[in-house]
């Protein structure tokens, strides 16, 4: 799908996105999708639910930028 939003039509600005990576995201995977160029951070599912795993990820992203 792709879209572009009315206030770029016909101006020639780029509309900048942000992606966020949202499949699975996991302590040992979390650097590897937040250090790819254009995921922009992840959003964490079940893993949210256990302390460690939360915090575990949350280092990892930290680290990767």
């Amino acid at each position: 799908m792709l879209y572009e939003p009315v206030w770029a039509l016909g101006t020639g600005r780029a509309a900048g996105i942000r992606t966020v990576y949202a499949g699975s995201v996991r302590p040992e995977n979390a650097a590897a999708y937040a250090a790819l160029p254009h995921v922009d951070g992840v959003a964490v599912g079940t893993a949210s639910l256990y302390a460690q795993k939360l915090a575990a990820i949350i280092h990892a992203v930290d680290r990767a930028d």
